[in-house]
């Protein structure tokens, strides 16, 4: 069975630039100006009719178009009365959202004798948040097209009664021209509030004028032998003549009319149910008006006929409408001979359980009496034959007024009408049947076998056709065969009477559009391929394109078997589901219905019908065959290929509401523990307000994977059991009875109703509470084609309530406050973007498992933190909101709430990669502090250990016992590991000298002491200078670092690069004092200008300053001061030049520049000695002197104990010669050294000795 949509829904939206029209002027009349004529309005519209105008024009108040009505029938939309007179011109939003725009279109206006200006004006009331677009045009031509000289788009106006605008538009283009003016208004969105509303419409020009009369139709109607219609028109200007014309719609724009003088004409003689035009035009002294119209109606149907028995029967068709009770349109027909009359009905259709046939005898009463209730078979009247006691019968459809019900503007299967036949009762008609027989081997054509069961009162009867010329002569019962027809070609066989013309038989239209399908009847059955999955990988083709009946009796559905074609399939599984994919509706298409048997052709046992292209079978015998017949819904032939697609089926969910108590569901079924500690549990639903109302509550269970839960607890807003099976019905339960509740009013801002609600209070074992629980609900309608969950959807909360009052709910979004509802909660839809679609569970494909919701959410889980052993309240309610339409569930997962099953949490273990290190302790905890606590290690009590929390330090198994009562004692147990943790073997202390208590230290000399024999590529050492910061692995120190204290502790943390684990040590950064020495060696230097200032070479000091000490491990620098020297600050350069002074000596490790020490020395000036020859001496020597001469050195500034004396000739020294005199025997430069024993200063004396030439 279908799931059809019913709910009445009004949707208001506002979109964007659509609430208030913005940056939009309107100009408002002004007038005209004629300098040489007078004004005339020479068009008036006023609407307290529609008469003249044409376009969408509707008196039904049909949305989506125009209409006169007095005031608007929609809320916050359209004005409170007209401007002008009773009526206005109004675009009625509400309904109808498949016409976006709607255009009226004026009766002709003449400005052809205008002269100076024109000026079009209207009033025009805009009020709803929801306004569209309103465009004026003008065009020379009823059909346009049409040029716009106006346009407003949204909102005006900002309440009903806020006044009317007027607006103005010139005309001055359109002088000497017959125009039309065309009123358009565009939807901006489908919604209620948005009618447009226009009244008073005028144009003013200049000139004298032959006003075209107004003019409206008074009424129309009907007799026995035509119909006729009343009309009139009022004179807009002094004219006393007037021509009309009376032509079927669509004709000419006529030349010239009747003339008349009056104003007000019945016109007889008109056709049944024909469309006619009326115009008029004044005749004026100064010429003809332009005609005024069209003015088109609708003749009534003819519904009074005469039967002549003397020329045979009325074959007739006929559609009913709305409103039959009240208002009925009765078909009468009378006998011209007094014969009584029989009513046949040859084909057509009443909706059933709402439009019933009535028949009336000649005298009035009744044949068949509304109070009847008569829907002849499931509303087919095929076959209904009854006859009058005298001349006269009449029927009526005593239709509702809720739907359309016929022909064009009705549902399959009532909108082909109905066909009857009107005879006299002279005789009894002939009774057949006709089958389709296969000619395609000798073309595109058909056979018909015409099956004579009775001929009636005939003595012979004669077989005809309307597609050839060929009679068939019967005389006796039988089957006749005639043919070939063509496709798609109506072919009407006719049985006559031979003896009694009144006697005959007109088959219905019958038409084969193509060959007829190979599997047309159960023994030709196609053997449909069956999946061994889910998917519909593999399908079967099928067509109803001119399928005929198969001759097995009808099925138990609605549908009409006689496109029936067959399918056989051997079941893989005990229950399979058939779907039909891929289905593709050539022009007409009524829905495809399917049958499924068991048996064999000729033995056939129906299982189920549906009217759907989704089922799934009953209990099947696996292997067995079993057929599946697909026809339409409708009676016409139909052009439909599909794919048949047979795959597994699966289980649906099955619920009760007696197998439990309410608190059996909650104790044992939610809860399933014997521990929970569950008390004062109440509940309401439909059941508690009304034996008549619905048990919303109850136990659903499913054997299968295809819902998420096996088992648990249901609550609705409905009947629970009507969840279970599959997705096959609309619910829709409870009424007024059954109230809502206040909670999810006040917290959601709902208007519930139909509340089911369960209540309890319960002690949590465990700093934390959950369960797990799904919605489904019947506003999912996006796979059917609905829009609810759009804008509609029912609500359920969890309010938590703690010791405090304190109430939160725990029925949201994820990471977020947003309860869960369909509007908040579903996929992308023909009217809405998706939101948190991730959330969305499936949609329930009609008809399948697992369950009768239209879709479902995901699984979520309600979670709180609470306070272990404090008493909390939880209250359970779902409701519907608004009416007691489309129900929601929520589905609870059996033995879910969890309130503290003791854990201890998972085995911590190295496999599992949870395991700590040896020396980081692991704490257990049970959250339990105020029970009683048993803990073991291996088996054995830990003694001393009764508190919530065990400190574990070795690896072991450990249990945990929580007594909570008498009747409840809970535990768990864990096996806990460690990791190894690397050994941090001790470390040195580390030393450095310094003078400043600070020295620069590599600390990783201390790297393999530490490590020890421990591989160094499988570790990481790092420095810290807090024990908490080795811990930790924080701010690591630099291994070249400055100590900020002596001694001071540094820790060290070896770690392993693959566990992480580490150890620590410690050690200490010392600073000593220098252990170098500054010798205080005086610098002497010599002035050999004389001037008090003497040179020194500083850096030959060195080895003095130092006496002995390594020069690799120091710098030595000299300063002038003490403080230079110790703020190492201005050292002297190695030359320096000084008259005598204190200098400072500092003397540094080359590692560390504080480690130093300072001393002081003196820099000595000495005196050159001078030293001279005298002059008077003559220093020559013989060649080969034997005789020496005497050179004698003058002393100048010094006594000889006062120096030292070296000779020299010729740069080499003269052994032993010390004293200032020199015995010389060969020529030569000879030079004395002079150095002062005290300072070391040297002067040097020169004398050259030549050689004579000759010596006497």
């Amino acid at each position: 069975m279908n799931k059809k949509i019913f709910k009445l829904t009004f949707l208001a939206f506002c979109l964007l630039g659509s609430s208030i029209a913005l940056s939009q002027t309107i100009s408002p009349p002004i007038g005209v100006s004629c300098p040489s004529n007078n004004s005339t309005f020479v068009f008036t519209a006023e609407f307290d009719d529609s008469d003249g105008w044409i376009g969408d024009i509707t008196t039904n108040n049909i949305g989506g178009n125009w209409e006169v009505p007095g005031n608007s029938d929609s809320s916050s939309t359209g004005p409170n009365s007209a401007f002008s007179g009773s009526h206005y011109m109004n675009y009625e939003a509400s309904g109808n959202v498949n016409q976006l725009s709607a255009s009226i279109i004026s009766p002709v206006i003449d400005l052809t004798t205008a002269t100076d200006g024109a000026e079009l004006s209207f009033y025009m009331h805009a009020y709803g948040d929801n306004m569209g677009q309103l465009e004026v045009g003008v065009s020379n031509s009823i059909s346009g097209p049409f040029t716009n000289v106006f346009t407003w788009a949204g909102q005006l106006q900002t309440s009903s009664s806020e006044a009317w605008v007027p607006v103005g538009i010139n005309l001055d283009a359109y002088l000497g021209q017959s125009i039309y003016l065309e009123f358009k208004n565009t939807r901006a969105t489908f919604s209620s509030r948005a009618d447009m509303s226009i009244d008073l419409v005028r144009v003013e020009t200049c000139g004298t004028f032959c006003i075209s009369p107004t003019l409206s139709l008074n009424y129309v109607n009907s007799n026995d032998t035509n119909a006729f219609a009343s009309f009139s028109w009022v004179a807009n200007d002094s004219e006393t003549s007037w021509e009309y014309v009376v032509i079927p719609s669509g004709t000419s724009i006529p030349t010239s009319g009747t003339l008349s003088s009056v104003t007000s004409i019945v016109e007889n003689g008109l056709s049944f149910g024909a469309e006619y035009d009326v115009y008029v035009r004044a005749n004026c002294t100064n010429g003809n008006s332009i005609w005024a119209g069209p003015l088109t109606f609708t003749t009534p149907i003819q519904t009074d006929f005469i039967i002549d028995c003397s020329v045979g029967p009325l074959v007739e068709s006929m559609c009913y409408g709305d409103n039959g009770v009240v208002n009925p349109e009765v078909f009468t027909y009378t006998s011209t001979d007094g014969t009584p009359l029989t009513l046949t009905f040859q084909s057509g259709y009443v909706q059933e359980g709402w439009d019933p046939l009535v028949v009336l005898d000649t005298d009035g009463s009744s044949i068949v009496a509304y109070t009847d209730y008569f829907f002849g078979n499931e509303g087919d009247l095929t076959g209904v034959s009854y006859t009058s006691s005298g001349n006269r019968i009449s029927f009526y459809i005593a239709s509702d007024d809720f739907l359309p019900s016929s022909c064009a503007s009705g549902d399959l299967p009532m909108k082909d009408g109905i066909n009857y036949t009107v005879s006299c009762a002279t005789c009894t008609n002939s009774e057949s049947t006709f089958a389709f027989v296969d000619d395609c081997d000798n073309g595109d054509q058909y056979l018909l076998d015409v099956s004579v069961t009775s001929l009636g009162s005939a003595a012979s009867l004669t077989l005809s056709n309307n597609i050839d010329l060929n009679t068939t002569s019967i005389t006796s019962v039988g089957t006749y065969q005639i043919g070939p027809f063509p496709f798609n070609i109506d072919v009407i066989y006719t049985l006559s009477n031979d003896q009694d013309f009144n006697c005959v038989f007109n088959s219905l239209p019958i038409q084969l559009m193509a060959c007829i399908p190979e599997n047309n009847d159960c023994l030709n059955a196609t053997v449909a391929v069956v999946n061994t999955d889910e998917s519909c990988a593999q399908l079967t083709a099928g067509t109803l394109l001119s399928a005929t009946p198969s001759g097995v009796a009808s099925s138990s559905c609605s549908g009409d078997s006689d496109d029936d074609v067959w399918f056989q399939f051997i079941a893989l599984d005990d229950s399979q589901i058939i779907t039909f994919e891929n289905i593709v509706a050539n022009d007409n298409a009524s829905g495809i219905n399917h049958a499924v048997y068991e048996g064999s052709c000729g033995n056939l046992n129906e299982l189920y019908c549906i009217d759907s292209t989704t089922s799934i079978t009953p209990q099947l015998v696996i292997g067995n065959t079993y057929f599946i017949r697909v026809f339409s819904e409708g009676s016409d032939d139909e052009d439909v290929t599909f794919d048949l697609c047979i795959k597994p089926g699966f289980n649906s969910i099955e619920v009760s509401d007696t197998s439990h108590t309410v608190e059996e569901l909650i104790q044992d079924i939610l809860f399933g523990s014997d521990c929970a500690n569950v008390s004062n549990i109440t509940f309401t639903t439909g059941t508690s307000f009304s034996d008549t109302q619905p048990n919303g509550i109850g136990y659903f269970t499913m054997d299968g994977e295809e819902f998420p839960f096996s088992e648990g607890v249901l609550m609705t807003t409905g009947h629970a059991i009507a969840a279970a099976g599959t997705n096959s019905n609309l619910m829709s339960a409870g009424g007024s009875a059954w109230p809502g509740d206040n909670d999810l009013d006040t917290n959601f801002g709902v208007d519930s109703r139909n509340a089911t609600i369960i209540e309890f209070d319960f002690v949590p074992y465990s700093p934390n509470i959950s369960f797990d629980f799904l919605m489904a609900s019947e506003e999912y309608t996006g796979a059917i084609g609905g829009t609810d969950e759009c804008d509609f959807s029912d609500a359920f909360a969890f309010f938590l309530t703690d010791s405090n009052d304190n109430t939160t709910n725990l029925a949201v979004i994820p990471n977020t406050n947003t309860p869960i509802l369909t509007t908040n909660i579903h996929p992308e839809n023909t009217s809405c973007f998706a939101i948190n679609e991730e959330y969305f569970g499936e949609y329930i494909t009609e008809n399948l498992p697992p369950m009768n919701y239209n879709g479902r959410t995901v699984v979520f889980t309600a979670q709180s933190p609470v306070n272990i052993g404090e008493t909390y309240h939880i209250k359970l309610v779902v409701a519907d909101d608004r009416d007691s339409q489309y129900d929601t569930g929520v589905f609870l997962k059996a033995g879910s709430f969890d309130i503290g099953e003791l854990s201890l949490g998972e085995d911590i273990t190295i496999d599992a990669g949870t395991a700590t290190c040896l020396n980081e302790p692991i704490i257990l905890n049970t959250f339990a502090p105020d029970f009683p606590h048993v803990w073991f290690k291996d088996g054995f009590a830990i003694p001393g250990e009764t508190s919530s929390t065990l400190t574990v330090t070795e690896p072991d198994f450990y249990e945990a016992q929580v007594i909570f009562s008498g009747n409840c004692m809970i535990f768990d147990s864990i096996l806990v590991e460690f990791l190894a943790v690397p050994t941090a073997n001790p470390a040195v202390d580390l030393s450095e000298c310094s003078t400043t208590n600070q020295a620069v230290f590599n600390l990783n000399e201390n790297d393999s002491n530490i490590l020890g024999d421990q591989d160094a590529s499988n570790y990481t050492i790092t420095y810290h200078s807090s024990e908490q910061d080795a811990f930790d692995d924080l701010s690591a120190l630099p291994t070249t670092y400055t100590n900020v204290s002596s001694p001071q502790i540094i820790y060290a943390r070896i770690e392993d690069n693959n566990s992480g684990c580490y150890a620590t040590t410690s050690f200490l950064l010392v600073i000593t004092q220098p252990s170098h020495t500054a010798e205080s060696v005086d610098l002497i230097g010599c002035d050999f200008d004389d001037d008090g200032v003497a040179s020194f070479d500083l850096a030959s000091h060195d080895i003095a300053i130092l006496n002995g000490q390594d020069a690799s491990l120091f710098n030595v620098y000299y300063y002038a001061s003490e403080a230079d020297a110790m703020a190492d600050s201005g050292a002297l350069p190695n030359s320096y030049d000084s008259s005598g002074e204190t200098l400072f000596v500092r003397v540094e490790s080359v590692d560390y520049a504080n480690c130093y020490v300072i001393n002081n020395f003196n820099l000595i000036i000495g005196n050159e000695p001078f030293t001279s020859f005298s002059s008077d001496s003559n220093y020559e020597v013989c060649p080969n002197a034997s005789s020496p001469i005497i050179i004698e050195a003058i002393p100048e500034n010094y006594a000889t104990s006062e120096v030292y004396i070296t000779w020299y000739r010729d740069g080499g020294i003269i052994e032993g010669e010390n004293s200032l005199s020199l015995t010389v025997l060969e020529a030569g430069l000879y030079e004395v050294e002079v150095e002062f024993n005290d300072t070391g200063c040297i002067g040097v004396g020169q004398q050259l000795v030549s050689e004579s030439a000759s010596c006497v």
